[in-house]
């Protein structure tokens, strides 16, 4: 099925917005997800809130920083709301790494939610 998802995905034409909430999400569905992003030539806003992210790891959110980086469309990803995610900022780093220094990059807003200082400060810095 994740396989499936991720081939559609990539050569889908139409698709604008990915928008789940409240579904814990498996590791090899946010694999797919990830993988397909960085082909997809429409999809402009990612939303996965509300624990969807509550399976990933900095394997995922690696994947999720490179597909970012090099993503033609992407304009805006939301991940608020994950619980262990928002508190974990070798997982803000992971993505962030990848999207330093990216050329060309579209993407404008990150919507998260954290108490923790240290996160952030990390997309402060990002911003700078």
């Amino acid at each position: 099925m994740c396989k499936g998802i991720q081939v559609r995905l990539q050569s889908n034409e139409s698709l604008k917005k990915i928008e789940i909430r409240f579904i814990v999400l498996a590791r090899k569905f946010l694999e797919s997800i990830f993988k397909a992003m960085a082909n997809n030539k429409t999809l402009q806003k990612l939303i996965l809130t509300h624990d969807a992210l509550k399976l990933g790891t900095g394997v995922e959110f690696k994947l999720l920083g490179e597909a970012l980086k090099v993503s033609p469309s992407m304009i805006m990803v939301d991940y608020s709301h994950n619980s262990d995610f928002d508190e974990t900022l070798e997982f803000h780093e992971a993505i962030t790494e990848q999207i330093i220094n990216a050329k060309d990059l579209k993407l404008r807003k990150i919507i998260l939610t954290t108490t923790t200082v240290d996160i952030k400060t990390h997309y402060l810095e990002l911003k700078d």
